[in-house]
């Protein structure tokens, strides 16, 4: 019986391992999630400023179909980094692009905010 449940558990150890590895990636990438959300919210309200100076058109429409993007950018991001069986090394560029797809959600939708901050 021992040598039958034996490789099960190795596999189970092989895989609390790579969710480990996985999960620390993700924790040493969060600083880059951080400054990408930061620059695209500081760039976001630019244009937004920039718009409002200048007489722009003002639509809600784009920022609440923007704002999902936010969530859905960074789950989507970390999720692809957690299940897809990948190298490690190809996962910190899937970090990395999902980083930027955040901060370009972000920057879309600081864009678009209508009203008083």
């Amino acid at each position: 019986v021992w040598l039958m449940i034996m490789p099960l558990i190795n596999a189970a150890l092989l895989g609390m391992k790579l969710l480990i590895i996985r999960l620390y990636l993700l924790l040493r990438w969060s600083p880059l999630f951080i400054l990408f959300g930061f620059v695209g919210l500081i760039d976001g309200l630019a244009q937004r400023y920039i718009r409002r100076a200048a007489a722009g058109r003002e639509s809600a429409l784009i920022y609440h179909n923007a704002k999902p993007l936010i969530m859905l950018s960074l789950i989507v991001g970390i999720f692809i980094n957690l299940v897809l069986p990948v190298s490690v090394i190809h996962a910190e560029w899937i970090l990395v692009l999902s980083a930027v797809l955040l901060g370009l959600a972000i920057q879309i939708t600081a864009k678009s905010f209508k009203k008083y901050l």
